[in-house]
């Protein structure tokens, strides 16, 4: 599934559902509300960092590559579906929130 900035927004209220201690953590790191995490790559990169302790945490496996001809980002998250997106961090999410439901 491709994911694009709709889905990340989406999936980020999501996560507040499904794991209110990650979501806190990345609500802490970059304030969701003000919405920059869709163009600010620091913003994107604190998603992704909170995603990857999150998982570890977890104990899951993941996946996280980029295709060089494309240049899609895809993730999954302790065996399940393949996200693609340009961003790494809307690709992690998608497949961690698929993961932990």
């Amino acid at each position: 599934q491709i994911i694009g900035d709709e889905m990340l927004s989406k999936n980020l209220d999501l996560l507040k559902k499904l794991d209110p201690q990650t979501w806190h953590e990345i609500d802490f790191a970059i304030d969701i509300a003000d919405k920059t995490y869709l163009t600010d790559p620091h913003d994107q990169d604190n998603i992704q960092g909170c995603l990857q302790r999150a998982i570890d945490g977890r104990n899951w496996h993941a996946k996280l590559e980029r295709d060089s001809y494309t240049k899609s980002w895809s993730a999954w998250v302790n065996w399940g579906n393949d996200f693609e997106s340009d961003s790494p961090a809307a690709a992690l999410l998608a497949a961690y929130c698929e993961a932990i439901q």
